[in-house]
């Protein structure tokens, strides 16, 4: 019997070698070098949008040194929130309400960074001796690899990658502060932080530093070092960029912004600046969605940029983009002249713009509580607020997905 059992396990072996080496990693496209937070974050977005990454980590870092303080650094932020909270293990984190969200009448998941990851190799100790560019960037490692890799990124302190590749006079990255936006500037963010006091972003173009596909990561350039929470959400954007260069087999300037900010939504990024939002609201990727589409202007508090998630919505301040997106809604706003919309003016609005259909009041008015989570007995005779109107229209006419370029103008169709 056991001689039978010994040649079952050797016939199953030989038969499962094809599965085993069909399941070997790919060769790597994007090179992320480095021993910072940075480099790390970047290493996990890269994998996790599907592009085989290799991080090149010549000091050994471990992301372990700076969990701890990563901890105390989130106590007293003007903003909470972004990829931050799926490192952070703490109480705090096991109440987090936005694990899932409402997309396309579906609720789903966030996605998750993790080293785990077939798509992610770590290389512990070795450095890169020689790196070359011609149709692809060639690198030779300590240890006698070679690599040809579509995207290389420089995330190390001081640019030492970047050095060694000649890779110069790049543009350093640079941020603005929130509250001083246009309505295009807001539509473009793709990172948002603290700085001194203040929240500050940025927008994709602000973070586009490179030349032939090599890119250059360095926080410190324009993040105080000991703001961990904004490098890190600074590593995750770059390698999303990183990601999507090498995914679609593009450069920067082909970089669709819906796109990218939507990979970044769906890894928790947070791209509202507003003080007077946290992460943990039921509603808070449908708040960031409209504050993206730029339909809702902001106002400020105390010197900083606030939703007024409680005030009414007035109807010239949301006339001049909702008809930028839908040709249709000149049509309604020539029939339809109130000041302040209702929840009944809100939804003929959608359903006019939207084409949707009558049952939309039902559907509404049975979701109120439970499922939008609004407080109150739906009252379609009411004045909407802005919180309930930005969620309204976020998952009934979906303005988000409307195209617009790099710098936020509308592109019309």
């Amino acid at each position: 019997m056991n001689n039978l059992h010994c040649t079952r396990y050797w016939i199953l072996l030989i038969l499962s070698l094809p599965i085993l080496l069909i399941a070997k990693p790919k060769k790597p496209a994007v090179l992320i070098y480095g021993s910072t937070i940075e480099a790390y974050v970047a290493a996990l977005q890269s994998a996790a949008s599907g592009v085989p990454t290799l991080w090149v980590n010549p000091a050994s870092y471990s992301f372990e040194k700076d969990k701890f303080e990563l901890k105390s650094s989130e106590e007293g932020k003007l903003i909470d929130g972004g990829v931050v909270n799926q490192f952070i293990k703490e109480e705090r984190s096991k109440k987090d309400s936005t694990n899932s969200f409402i997309l396309n009448g579906k609720r789903q998941s966030y996605n998750v960074l993790t080293a785990d990851n077939l798509f992610l190799t770590i290389l512990n100790g070795e450095d890169v001796v020689n790196i070359e560019h011609s149709k692809s960037w060639k690198v030779t490692l300590s240890n006698k690899s070679n690599y040809a890799v579509h995207v290389v990124m420089d995330a190390s302190i001081g640019h030492t990658l970047a050095s060694k590749a000649k890779v110069e006079n790049l543009p350093q990255a640079q941020f603005m502060r929130a509250n001083a936006l246009t309505i295009a500037d807001a539509r473009s963010v793709v990172l948002v932080g603290e700085k001194q006091g203040e929240v500050v972003v940025s927008r994709l173009g602000d973070l586009i530093s490179q030349k032939d596909n090599f890119f250059v990561a360095d926080g410190n350039d324009f993040i105080e070092r000991d703001n961990l929470n904004f490098r890190l959400a600074y590593g995750q954007v770059m390698g999303a960029i990183a990601g999507y260069c090498t995914f679609f087999k593009t450069t920067t300037d082909k970089i669709d912004l819906r796109t990218l900010q939507n990979e970044l939504l769906m890894f928790r990024s947070r791209l509202l600046p507003t003080v007077d939002v946290s992460y943990q609201d039921k509603n808070f990727i449908s708040l960031q969605r409209m504050y993206l589409a730029g339909i809702l202007p902001l106002s400020t508090s105390e010197g900083k940029p606030a939703f007024d998630l409680a005030d009414s919505v007035r109807v010239s301040d949301i006339k001049p983009i909702v008809n930028q997106f839908y040709s249709r809604a000149q049509l309604w706003f020539v029939d339809n002249t109130p000041e302040f919309l209702t929840v009944q003016d809100a939804l003929n609005l959608i359903k006019f713009t939207a084409f949707r259909a009558e049952e939309l009041d039902v559907e509404v008015k049975n979701k109120w509580n439970k499922e939008l989570t609004f407080k109150g007995e739906f009252d379609p005779s009411k004045v909407v607020s802005r919180y309930e109107f930005a969620v309204l229209f976020d998952k009934y006419a979906a303005p988000f997905v409307k195209k617009v370029s790099q710098d936020g103008a509308t592109i019309y169709r």
